[in-house]
């Protein structure tokens, strides 16, 4: 029909910028990932390494069930939202720094701490 707008298609949302001073602290068998916000922030990060990843909406989480004694540089990405269906919403990956987890701690283990007086 002559005169008649058809609706635009909603834009898509821009990625945000990327984290930056990401950093990395092992635990057992996990890592510890934070991260300074880009400019302007960003609606959820999600952070990986090793297969595993880590999904939040502040600037830190941690990526669990990695191996013990094994060196990880865990990546960052800031996105748009949490209900994301594959990467185009989100900041190109920043690798935090190296970390190596330690082992889980034994359950039960018999404290050898001198008991006080």
């Amino acid at each position: 029909m002559a005169g008649v707008l058809a609706n635009p298609s909603p834009a898509a949302a821009a990625a945000p910028g990327t984290p930056t001073a990401a950093n990395a602290v092992a635990g057992r068998r996990a890592i510890l990932v934070s991260w300074t916000a880009p400019a302007g922030g960003a609606g959820h990060y999600v952070a990986a390494a090793g297969g595993q990843t880590c999904a939040t909406a502040s600037t830190s989480c941690s990526i669990p069930n990695l191996t013990a004694n094994q060196a990880y540089t865990p990546t960052v990405m800031a996105c748009t939202s949490a209900t994301l269906t594959d990467n185009t919403e989100c900041s190109a990956a920043v690798n935090a720094t190296s970390a190596t987890p330690g082992p889980p701690g034994t359950p039960g283990a018999p404290s050898t701490a001198t008991p006080p007086r």
